[in-house]
């Protein structure tokens, strides 16, 4: 009972994945197998989300690269336009924080 509360603190702690001896087959062992259960598929759900996170960072990169190209692109092309010159460094700045974030 010890080794199941104390790794019941350290899954608490975050700890995610931590897995307890079985060692009887009554409701104490039923307990640590349910124990050890949760506690995978917790681990097994934040990978998940750790991964999740990743591919929508990088899925938003690239679309902002692309907009920062493009305005550069079109900033360098309009020096006569000055006021759509400011709107397109805006963009490219704007484009620029979120894909640095």
């Amino acid at each position: 009972m010890r080794e199941l509360t104390g790794a019941t603190k350290r899954v608490a702690g975050g700890e995610l994945g931590v897995q307890v001896a079985v060692r009887t087959q009554d409701e104490l062992g039923d307990l640590a197998n349910a124990f050890n259960q949760m506690s995978a598929d917790l681990a097994r759900s934040n990978q998940a989300r750790l991964q999740m996170t990743a591919d929508v960072a990088h899925d938003l990169r690239t679309p902002l690269s692309v907009i920062d190209l493009i305005a550069e692109t079109l900033q360098l092309d309009l020096h006569s336009d000055t006021a759509r010159g400011e709107r397109l460094a805006r963009l490219q700045r704007a484009a620029n924080s979120l894909a640095n974030e």
